[in-house]
């Protein structure tokens, strides 16, 4: 059978509530969803779909992804899970990205790639993500002039693997704005290393290896989370 992607938006906004995509396969963006203009996503679940870029989503506009499941994605070139683009701005909210891979070509995020976008995670969960390059959770990096912003709110980033920074990296240009926030999250137990690149501390975060530079009060440093 030929190769297809489920569902492509690009004007208007499209609603996706108590869905399952799964099984798109394309060498092109976004093999479950690929959006250029307004997504939201509530109660679905994104499963079994692989492309270049961005295997479950990709999306270089607005994106939500609200109390949804991202997981068993495979992107050969970058974000196994979900690609958010230069100009793109994604809000994930209550979800569990889990299992997705970023294979091949390895540029990186197992879970989530930020390509010069924004980005902010709250009450999430990124866990099993592989990325045979950087970020086996998440990848951060700059693009046309942007580096990518992102802010981890109450989230869990466990048990995830890649060849650089198995939990959460970033490549930064400092001639560039941008930042990468944490708070009231925990990157632990990512094997090769929780975090690689510059992070800002907001507070209560902790790490299992002392490699998130966490110094702000309230952070705990190079201890297990006993996550079980």
């Amino acid at each position: 059978s030929p190769d297809f992607r489920i569902l492509q938006v690009s004007n208007g906004k499209l609603t996706l509530e108590r869905v399952t995509i799964r099984g798109g396969k394309l060498d092109g963006r976004g093999g479950g969803i690929f959006a250029s203009s307004e997504l939201l996503v509530i109660n679905c679940r994104i499963s079994n779909n692989r492309s270049a870029r961005g295997g479950g989503i990709s999306t270089g506009s607005v994106g939500m992804v609200i109390n949804s499941v991202v997981t068993d994605n495979e992107a050969t070139v970058d974000g196994g899970g979900i690609l958010n683009e230069v100009f793109g701005t994604l809000i994930v909210l209550n979800s569990t990205i889990s299992n997705n891979l970023n294979s091949t070509l390895g540029l990186g995020g197992g879970g989530i790639r930020n390509k010069g976008g924004i980005m902010t995670l709250t009450n999430t969960t990124l866990s099993g993500n592989v990325s045979v390059g950087s970020g086996g959770a998440i990848f951060n990096d700059f693009d046309r002039g942007f580096n990518a912003e992102t802010t981890l709110i109450n989230t869990t980033i466990t048990a995830n693997r890649a060849a650089r920074g198995s939990g959460f990296a970033v490549e930064f240009d400092a001639t560039m704005p941008g930042h990468s926030e944490l708070k009231n999250s925990i990157v632990a137990e990512n094997p090769g290393g929780d975090c690689l690149g510059p992070f800002i501390s907001l507070g209560h975060n902790l790490d299992s290896d002392a490699t998130c530079g966490l110094n702000h009060p309230g952070d705990l440093s190079g201890l297990n989370p006993l996550l079980g």
